[in-house]
């Protein structure tokens, strides 16, 4: 996310919320590593699924679309839906454990990951409109 965000000189708002949501994310690893440190779990075979999960989303998405700003709209929504499924099977796992602190942790990075599904979905039909827009004005073509 880090990188997109060198690539958002024109969309402030979308490069904001990253910077927000990067903060958020490092915040979420802290805290799900505390849960799998509680359970004897390797954080990172996850980190490393999750990485591969990004990556293949990613090439397809080079694939389909050439401007960097739509293609991380779909990736970045397709990225936060993912993490939102994931925070939902740890939840059940968690409240079949009865473990309590880890549902508060939990639930609190679930909320994190809907927060920013909304915002982007939310601003794909704007950006996109703002793209084209910012195309016709340069007169140069769509790809």
């Amino acid at each position: 996310m880090e990188q997109q965000i060198i690539r958002l000189g024109d969309y402030l708002e979308f490069s904001k919320r990253i910077r927000t949501h990067v903060s958020e994310s490092k915040a979420q690893i802290q805290r799900l590593e505390c849960v799998l440190r509680a359970y004897k779990s390797d954080y990172y075979s996850e980190k490393n699924a999750t990485y591969a999960f990004m990556g293949n989303l990613t090439a397809l998405s080079h694939v389909i679309i050439e401007e960097d700003v739509i293609k991380n709209f779909f990736v970045n929504l397709a990225f936060e839906n993912f993490e939102i499924a994931t925070y939902h099977a740890l939840l059940t796992l968690a409240d079949l454990c009865g473990d309590r602190t880890a549902q508060q942790a939990l639930k609190l990075s679930l909320n994190e990951e809907k927060s920013m599904a909304t915002f982007v979905e939310e601003k794909i039909d704007p950006t996109i409109r703002t793209y084209i827009a910012k195309r016709k004005n340069e007169e140069q073509p769509l790809h």
